[in-house]
């Protein structure tokens, strides 16, 4: 007894689609499904760039505009005190954050973004470990990552305000790496 022609044809339709699926399963998926894992961790830690600006933003334009009130009690102040001592924590925390991690964020874009990311990071961590005093570290790191923001994080077709943060973020690396402007001395005349 010989099988009827339309199973032989279900039977060779149903082999075909499960060699068809288990091909792709056995040859492509796991290398996609590793891919996908890398492409998630190159996405958070640009995610979590863009978090680190923003609090650096914060933190900073906070610190800027702090001012503790004379007239506060002694607890009040203290408390205060601690408060903007926990913003300047959070800053080193930050700046750590974006040197010991910039391989896994800064090698994810072009060239030349990847150039400004780690130079971002180097300048920002050194900046916060620099001599300068505390407002001049605050004043700088806010600039330069307001040009950060808006090279990294603007809309795409805004293309003429990229192009400009560009130049404003190369301006502030070369300011921060050039040498004092030395100030001339006051002449002190003799008196006879």
């Amino acid at each position: 007894m010989s099988m009827p022609t339309w199973l032989a044809t279900v039977l060779i339709a149903a082999g075909t689609s499960v060699v068809a699926r288990m091909v792709p399963d056995l040859t492509v998926v796991s290398r996609l499904d590793a891919r996908k894992a890398r492409v998630k961790a190159v996405h958070d830690a640009r995610d979590r760039f863009s978090n680190c600006a923003i609090t650096m933003l914060t933190l900073c334009g906070a610190l800027v505009a702090w001012d503790i009130p004379d007239d506060v009690s002694d607890v009040v102040r203290a408390r205060l005190e601690g408060e903007s001592e926990r913003w300047r924590g959070l800053i080193d925390e930050t700046t750590v954050w974006l040197i010991d991690n910039s391989a896994f964020y800064a090698l994810s874009w072009p060239r030349n973004l990847r150039v400004i990311a780690g130079r971002y990071a180097t300048e920002t961590r050194g900046v916060w470990l620099s001599e300068r005093t505390e407002a001049d570290k605050v004043r700088l790191l806010g600039d330069l990552t307001a040009h950060i923001q808006s090279i990294y994080f603007i809309r795409l077709w805004r293309v003429m305000a990229r192009a400009e943060a560009l130049r404003n973020v190369q301006n502030a690396f070369d300011a921060l790496n050039s040498p004092p402007v030395p100030m001339p001395l006051p002449v002190v005349e003799e008196s006879p």
